[in-house]
């Protein structure tokens, strides 16, 4: 009896150790969405190459497509950040919506890779005749 309750023991720090090493991994690789301002205030965390998301309304008249690269702004109350969005845009990505995105800041400008788009959950029928 006495080596099984050992080997209990032992099983349970082993136990204990491998989670804690999961819980802080994860919490050293998770990823947390700054406002503008925020990211802007605290950028000095934020080196050339270190990610982050940024999550922020797209500026009116800020928005200029190209074949493989999307430039705008995106704000928050407080400030704005130029962004690079490589890559196609999301659907509804447009001037005014409300954008997440994933990425690094390189030389001040916010370098994408990746763009969610947020929009209302209004369901609208369309027009009689229209699919």
């Amino acid at each position: 009896m006495k080596g099984r309750q050992i080997f209990l023991w032992f099983a349970t720090i082993g136990v204990v150790a491998i989670t804690t090493i999961l819980v802080i991994s994860a919490a050293h690789d998770s990823l947390y969405y700054q406002y503008p301002s925020e990211a802007l205030s605290h950028l000095e965390r934020f080196r050339d190459g270190t990610r982050l998301m940024l999550a922020g309304e797209v500026v009116e008249g800020t928005l200029v497509r190209s074949a493989n690269v999307s430039t705008f702004e995106v704000a928050d109350a407080d400030a704005s950040i130029p962004v690079e969005l490589s890559g196609a845009a999301p659907p509804l990505f447009e001037e005014g919506t409300t954008v997440l995105l994933s990425g690094f800041f390189m030389d001040g400008v916010f370098i994408a890779d990746e763009a969610v788009t947020r929009h209302d959950e209004t369901y609208r029928v369309p027009p009689t005749g229209n699919p």
